[in-house]
């Protein structure tokens, strides 16, 4: 299996396809399980590098709180071990912070961002709701009977109602997948370190290549608002807001999110991506993307 050692620990990756090189990171408590409807799909365009942030799935998990120019330091270690100099990175809820802090810190390696429910870190951020807190770090409610149940506890607050109502089986794989792999608490816990520690809120304006942020209309993790704040900060940036859906929009909304990273990648690539200042609201299949330059 691919490793990569970064400062003290071992970092797992895949790589699949070929194309212009697009890496996916994951967000907190998330291995690469959580790509189970991207890697395929994308890798028929794409050369997709996913990998395990430190703390969780096949990655070491060094005891100690983490930091985001830590974990952007991993992602840095992965790509250099590639040979890859510059890649599309495209990050959900924490890994979208790993990839603002990348960015941040790495320009030239960036050749866009693709921002997915997540923040910009600091004191102005909507912070979760006190119910997803408890959910996230308080004790399991009685239900609680095993691991699975807490996992499916857990992960109905990242999946909206309806999309969990109608894909059962697809939630029930999830669950198994996340079980495999368990993530200890305390490697949980450093990572959340890094996200209380994470503000970019005076930085992220200074990021100049194209953005996509993409957002749930009914995100319970990371508020809806969130994504407004980091498209008023960063000038060349659209916003795509999918309706009803909830944190973890690229697996309830797969199809669509998929086609739309495609389509965006491909405009930047051409050169052809211009910044939409509205957000767009997404309920379905869209055909006419304003942020390719006609």
């Amino acid at each position: 299996m691919p490793y990569v050692v970064s400062r003290d620990a071992k970092i797992y990756y895949e790589v699949r396809g070929s194309g212009p090189p697009l890496t996916l990171v994951e967000g907190l408590g998330y291995a690469m399980w959580m790509w189970i409807l991207q890697i395929e799909d994308l890798s028929r365009d794409h050369m997709v590098i996913a990998f395990d942030n430190r703390g969780v799935g096949k990655s070491d998990k060094p005891q100690y709180p983490y930091t985001m120019d830590l974990f952007a330091e991993d992602l840095k270690a992965v790509l250099d071990n590639l040979g890859v100099a510059s890649a599309h990175i495209l990050g959900v809820s924490m890994g979208g912070m790993i990839a603002q802090q990348f960015a941040l810190k790495y320009p030239e390696r960036v050749r866009s961002l693709i921002l997915v429910a997540t923040h910009h870190g600091g004191k102005d951020i909507e912070r979760p709701p006190e119910e997803t807190l408890k959910a996230m770090y308080g004790p399991p409610p009685p239900h609680v009977k095993d691991e699975k149940d807490l996992y499916r506890y857990k992960m109905s607050y990242a999946l909206s109602k309806t999309w969990i109502e109608s894909n059962k089986d697809l939630f029930e794989k999830l669950i198994d997948l996340r079980v495999r792999e368990p993530q200890p608490y305390d490697a949980y816990m450093n990572q959340t370190m890094a996200i209380l520690g994470f503000d970019a809120s005076a930085s992220v304006s200074r990021i100049e290549c194209p953005v996509l942020i993409i957002h749930g209309e009914a995100d319970r993790v990371v508020p809806l608002s969130n994504a407004f704040k980091l498209h008023s900060k960063i000038k060349n940036s659209t916003l795509i807001i999918f309706k009803g859906a909830g944190h973890v929009v690229n697996i309830e909304r797969a199809r669509e999110f998929n086609n739309i990273v495609r389509r965006f990648i491909a405009a930047v690539e051409r050169g052809e991506y211009e910044p939409v200042k509205e957000p767009l609201m997404i309920n379905g299949e869209t055909l006419d993307l304003p942020f390719v330059r006609r």
